[in-house]
């Protein structure tokens, strides 16, 4: 039997890593505004933009 090769873990571990010191050292930090048609504009804290980001990456790192 063939051993499995990980040819990207590597590079999806990375990617995670830093989606996630990205989020916890922006978000804080950073307020985003939108201006949205029907609300106005709406602030709100920039690592709400990155923590879905990492939870793709730690979906796709437990799968497999």
């Amino acid at each position: 039997m063939n051993p499995r090769s990980y040819r990207y873990y590597e590079f999806i571990m990375a990617a995670f890593v830093t989606v996630l010191i990205c989020s916890n050292l922006i978000g804080p930090a950073k307020i985003a505004q939108f201006d949205l048609p029907l609300t106005g504009i709406v602030s709100f804290g920039a690592g709400v933009l990155f923590f879905p980001i990492s939870y793709v990456f730690d979906d796709i790192l437990t799968e497999v």
